[in-house]
């Protein structure tokens, strides 16, 4: 699984070092109208685009597992209920086991 995701990603990586390198030129960018424009190199806003729509998705991305999540805890919750439940079951069997064997040990030593 790691040799695919650096074979997916290394491409990636490199294609992002060859835009930035090649458009480094100014780019006016205005972040209020009301306020004095802003030069930054074309890579640079198209990164910070590029960033904002991954967070945008993660964040959606997120939302949209709430109820795989709450299912997720709900079923770790009914699992350790099961387990404790199996465990003390098991005690029980053990014990009754055990108090037929003591049974039966006594019967066979009064036939002696």
């Amino acid at each position: 699984m790691t040799l695919l995701r650096w074979i997916v990603t290394l491409p990636l990586i490199i294609g992002a070092v060859l835009f930035a390198m090649a458009n480094a030129q100014p780019v006016t960018f205005n972040w209020n109208p009301f306020q004095t424009e802003t030069q930054l190199p074309l890579y640079a806003v198209s990164f910070m685009f590029l960033g904002i729509g991954f967070f945008i998705g993660a964040l959606v991305a997120w939302v949209g597992m709430h109820t795989t999540r709450r299912e997720c805890r709900r079923l770790k919750k009914e699992n350790k209920q099961l387990e404790k439940d199996i465990n003390i079951a098991n005690e029980k069997l053990i014990e009754e086991l055990s108090k037929k064997d003591t049974n039966i040990r006594a019967i066979n030593h009064d036939d002696l």
